[in-house]
């Protein structure tokens, strides 16, 4: 079986980090601004945005610095609320 070159919501996430930041963006912030801001903070999507805009973050890998990622996160002045998770 090909790998699909796309994930669907309901496909397992791929092998990384746990999730650990939940975040709030700015409505102005552009799809390309949020993507290159979660390449910097080594950050993927794993859930969301919820009907509130609330996104459920975890680092590309197990070897990337959860709270390095979260303090990149809040340096971002379209971050409204990014708070790390059970933590």
């Amino acid at each position: 079986e090909l790998a699909a070159p796309y994930q669907t919501v309901s496909s397992p996430a791929p092998a990384g980090g746990g999730a650990s930041v939940r975040a709030v963006f700015s409505p102005t912030m552009t799809l390309g601004e949020l993507q290159a801001l979660l390449e910097r903070a080594h950050l993927r999507i794993v859930n969301g945005p919820t009907p509130e805009g609330v996104y459920t973050l975890a680092t590309s890998s197990s070897a990337d610095d959860p709270k390095q990622a979260l303090l990149t996160l809040r340096a971002h002045p379209a971050a409204r609320f990014a708070e790390p998770i059970g933590r």
